[in-house]
């Protein structure tokens, strides 16, 4: 099947063609662009929300188990340390229970004993990239965690601190 131009009929010019290829060139370029950045911004919102949780994952944690504490491992005025022991008699029953956090690699790691028999030992939050405990000079009953996570990200620091108060004794 032949096809034949009709008179008056013309093709496209190299010129023509240039263009329109240019043309879509810079607009693919342009939606190129914006759906990388797109992408950047919701990885790092991403990684900024995954590192929130982790400190308050672990920070809820520790609270809930230093609420219940008695003592700490923790040396009033001394420079933060990275591991914390708390400790607790159970009213009720007299057991003696012991919750010791520690940073082990990048995941805070909480092991539970009661009675010196270990219970559980679990991971408490993950993408830490530090932690510390301490006890402010003149506060008997109460300490300091401070908590550091990446998210996952090798340029995200996000650090939160929280102060907690151990049981009164009774």
């Amino acid at each position: 099947m032949t096809r034949t131009l009709l008179l008056g009929q013309r093709g496209l010019t190299i010129l023509e063609v240039v263009v329109a290829v240019g043309i879509t060139g810079l607009l693919a370029t342009g939606l190129g662009s914006i759906g990388y950045g797109l992408l950047r911004h919701t990885q790092a919102n991403s990684a900024h929300v995954t590192a929130a949780s982790a400190t308050e994952e672990a920070a809820r944690l520790i609270v809930q188990d230093g609420q219940s504490a008695q003592q700490t491992s923790l040396v009033a005025g001394a420079p933060a340390v990275e591991t914390l022991t708390l400790s607790w008699i159970d009213p009720t029953n007299g057991d003696s229970h012991e919750v010791v956090y520690s940073l082990s690699g990048n995941d805070v790691v909480r092991t539970k004993s009661v009675n010196s028999v270990v219970q559980s030992a679990r991971t408490g939050a993950r993408y830490m990239t530090a932690v510390g405990f301490s006890q402010p000079a003149g506060e008997g009953r109460l300490f300091k965690v401070s908590l550091t996570s990446s998210g996952g990200s090798a340029t995200l620091a996000e650090t939160r601190e929280y102060y907690v108060a151990l049981r009164a004794v009774d």
